[in-house]
């Protein structure tokens, strides 16, 4: 169906105006959260939300969905009722929630294919935050690595991934390893595991030292 000027300049003007009231809101909701608070964590084992919120948020934007992010969201009985569905009545949720909204009210609304990929895309981010690598299959790659690219005055003896959310691996080395190297393997291993924007953590032991 195609358009009249009249008709696309009235879904403008009406964009345009609910853009703006939304951006100012934004804006004070993004002022008013004290930056104490974004990295709140229950106890000392719990992992910031924000990171994993950021980390969906960076991984969807690569698989081309664009999205908005805010600090602060006010959410309603879309996000509460399945929550109580699931959980009962808790005082607070057993988990992790990170609300995301889709439009289905302001024109054009996303189709359900789209809802569908979006959904995909926000597993496999998950899924990738989760990733942890066989030890085996680790070291094999660490030698291709060094084969192709040795590192000056050290050599990388071995490699274990230590911990997951975000995935984080042990490098045991000979000696000190230089930063631009660690971003090399950074990026080889990236690469190697099809990890994209997942964050990935490398921390380097040197032999003989705890």
């Amino acid at each position: 169906m195609s358009l009249g000027a009249e008709q696309a300049k009235m879904i403008a003007n009406y964009t345009l105006n609910d853009y703006e009231r939304e951006c100012a809101v934004t804006r004070r909701v993004i002022a008013a959260i004290p930056a104490s608070r974004e990295k709140y964590v229950p106890d000392a084992k719990s992992r910031e939300a924000v990171d994993l919120a950021w980390h969906i948020a960076q991984s969807n934007i690569l698989d081309e969905f664009d999205m908005t992010i805010v600090n602060k969201m006010e959410v309603d009985h879309g996000l509460t009722v399945p929550l109580s569905l699931m959980c009962g009545q808790p005082k607070e949720w057993p988990f992790k929630v990170i609300p995301l909204c889709v439009n289905v009210i302001q024109y054009p609304p996303p189709t359900g294919h789209r809802c569908f990929m979006l959904g995909k895309a926000i597993r496999k981010a998950i899924e990738a935050y989760h990733r942890r690598i066989p030890t085996g299959r680790l070291n094999e790659a660490m030698k291709a690595i060094q084969s192709a690219h040795p590192p000056a005055g050290s050599r990388i003896l071995y490699a274990v991934q230590g911990a997951v959310d975000p995935p984080t691996i042990t490098l045991f080395a000979s000696r000190r390893l230089q930063p631009a190297y660690l971003r090399y393997v950074e990026r080889s291993l990236r690469a190697r595991f099809s990890l994209g924007p997942t964050p990935l953590k490398l921390r380097v032991r040197l032999r003989g030292k705890a």
